[in-house]
């Protein structure tokens, strides 16, 4: 996803970053590599009774930060 976002900012380059939404579309990004997967790995370190570890909370905040750059790079393109 990552590639693919740089990709298609260089195939756009006539696009304005005036606001900065590229930076914030890459920041949120580079949140959800991170805590997607980190979310899944740190919830089964530990299991509590056959629920998930703690960890596995920050899988949302992964997802919704994945669906920001979505949505950021969609109203822009």
């Amino acid at each position: 996803v990552n590639i693919a976002f740089a990709l298609s900012l260089r195939a756009s380059a006539a696009l304005d970053d005036s606001d900065g939404w590229q930076r914030r579309a890459s920041l949120a990004l580079t949140l959800a590599t991170l805590l997607l997967p980190g979310g899944f790995l740190l919830g089964g370190i530990t299991i509590y009774a056959g629920d998930p570890g703690l960890g596995v909370l920050l899988v949302p905040i992964g997802g919704l930060a994945l669906l920001y750059a979505v949505w950021l790079t969609a109203r822009r393109l």
